[in-house]
């Protein structure tokens, strides 16, 4: 039999282990995530061998080649923004279900097209995705997390990005010479994107932009399920509350205006690109 001291530190190690153990949910919320990462990452590399491909069958010129190569990352830069606007007014979560939407259906595009112009619309569709994804992704995924995951789980995401670069020019590699190849390289990226899209379906809401709504008790739920069973939800409650408070949104516009008046963040801008 146990004394009651080492029952005592027996207990006191379980509930330390229970303290310790994330939810499932959290990991499943990260990788969930992390394949909008993946889709980026497969949709801005896989091009570089469907293009050939692409030139021969549909007998593109040199202009035709460079806007259906650049229609992509255009459009994701055009969209990026407006990203935060969209991230700000509905939220985390619809602004990936979003994302997830316009990958799928731009790959499915992609893999039927019939003309050049229908090409660059699904190449379009597949950039807005690339220009959600991008920004709200990490976010999503820094909003959920705790600070002892943030770094990892954020990083994954950027892992994810090389990840479906690399995995591009496995498939590039792999179906070069098939018939139709290059509809195969475009349309793949519509399963990952489906799963995201249906996965996502059913996470939750970011917690801090439910705080910035007022929606506290559906901010408490939601940090509960992501939670270790003895993580103190009131404490980090206040914390994101506090730092909601504190936190001011403003326009594009005034952010740029801001921006060029602020010799520090454009040393960081500039360091950092």
């Amino acid at each position: 039999m146990l004394s009651d001291s080492e029952d005592d530190t027996q207990t006191l190690y379980s509930r330390s282990s229970n303290q310790d153990k994330t939810p499932k949910k959290m990991y499943m919320l990260a990788a969930l995530a992390a394949i909008g990462g993946f889709l980026f990452g497969y949709d801005t590399g896989v091009v570089s061998g469907a293009i050939f491909l692409v030139r021969r069958d549909m007998n593109l010129d040199d202009m035709w080649h460079e806007i259906i190569v650049s229609g992509t990352i255009v459009a994701a830069i055009l969209s990026s923004f407006f990203t935060g606007t969209i991230a700000n007014r509905y939220g985390r979560r619809p602004s990936i279900l979003i994302a997830s939407l316009n990958f799928a259906l731009g790959s499915l595009i992609m893999a039927f097209a019939v003309g050049k112009g229908v090409l660059l619309f699904g190449r379009i569709l597949v950039g807005v995705g690339v220009g959600l994804a991008s920004t709200t992704v990490p976010m999503y995924i820094g909003e959920c997390s705790t600070p002892d995951l943030r770094g990892t789980l954020v990083t994954l995401n950027i892992l994810a990005v090389t990840f479906g670069q690399m995995v591009a020019g496995i498939v590039c590699g792999m179906l070069a010479k098939s018939d139709n190849g290059w509809r195969y390289m475009l349309g793949l990226a519509t399963g990952p994107a489906v799963i995201q899209l249906l996965g996502f379906y059913l996470m939750p809401e970011s917690p801090r932009f439910l705080v910035k709504q007022g929606k506290f008790g559906e901010a408490q739920n939601v940090l509960s399920s992501i939670r270790s069973p003895y993580h103190q939800i009131q404490d980090e409650m206040e914390d994101i509350k506090i730092s909601c408070s504190d936190t001011t949104t403003v326009s594009m516009l005034e952010f740029i205006k801001g921006f060029t008046k602020d010799r520090h963040a454009k040393q960081s801008v500039f360091l950092g690109c």
